[in-house]
């Protein structure tokens, strides 16, 4: 009996030390989840003030590194052509480099953007430089990144653009990320006009009824 009693207090004991522990370990977890909110909070703050300090500088739009390398040798990559432009007027692709733009199995193109202060770099994915002076859409357009990977972040939507280029949907899809923080689908392949009505209306509250929405489509 007496053996009984004693089996039952450490059970006793052992039952209220694991209760303790548990509390213990659903509050830290509570804490970690609380820390990395925060954590996503000052991000999104530290990027906001650095726009800031990019408009101030006098620093937007973001340029662009576009070039083409050699694609042919596996292990062996040259850069044949390359170019650094802050608008699309200044892209000039001499002929003999645009006529070997066309021969996609020996070279491949691309662009990509940079900050001293970035961790990352959106990257051109949609097609060779010379699509960049190409026009999506007339009229004001709005571009938006619906917050498809960052469940906790911000939906980024651009300023209203007049008559937009690929070049301008390039420069949103970078600034996008400051807001959304997908640091991941960082490859724009694709722009393309919205059709859901819901992300419609939430576009139309910010910028109003008269414009096309544009979405980005994206690759990691």
């Amino acid at each position: 009996m007496n053996i009984r009693n004693e089996l039952l207090e450490e059970l006793k004991s052992t039952t209220t030390e694991l209760d303790k522990k548990r509390t213990l370990l659903n509050t830290l977890s509570l804490q970690r989840r609380n820390v990395h909110q925060s954590i996503k909070n000052l991000e999104r703050e530290a990027q906001r003030i650095k726009e800031k300090l990019k408009t101030e500088n006098g620093e937007l739009p973001v340029p662009i590194h576009v070039y083409m390398k050699t694609c042919e040798n596996i292990g062996k990559v040259d850069m044949v052509w390359e170019q650094t432009i802050t608008k699309v007027e200044d892209l000039k692709i001499p002929t003999d480099i645009a006529e070997k733009m066309k021969d996609n199995d020996k070279y491949y193109t691309s662009g990509d953007a940079f900050h001293e202060w970035d961790d990352f770099s959106a990257v051109l994915s949609f097609g060779p430089p010379t699509k960049l002076k190409e026009r999506i859409g007339k009229g004001k357009v709005v571009f938006v990144s619906m917050n498809g990977y960052w469940n906790d972040t911000e939906d980024f939507a651009s300023p209203i653009i007049e008559d937009p280029t690929y070049f301008d949907a390039y420069q949103m899809f970078h600034e996008s990320i400051y807001t959304t923080l997908d640091k991941h689908h960082i490859f724009l392949e694709s722009v393309s006009k919205v059709e859901k009505q819901e992300i419609l209306e939430r576009v139309y509250k910010k910028r109003g009824r008269d414009v096309t929405v544009y979405s980005f489509g994206t690759g990691s």
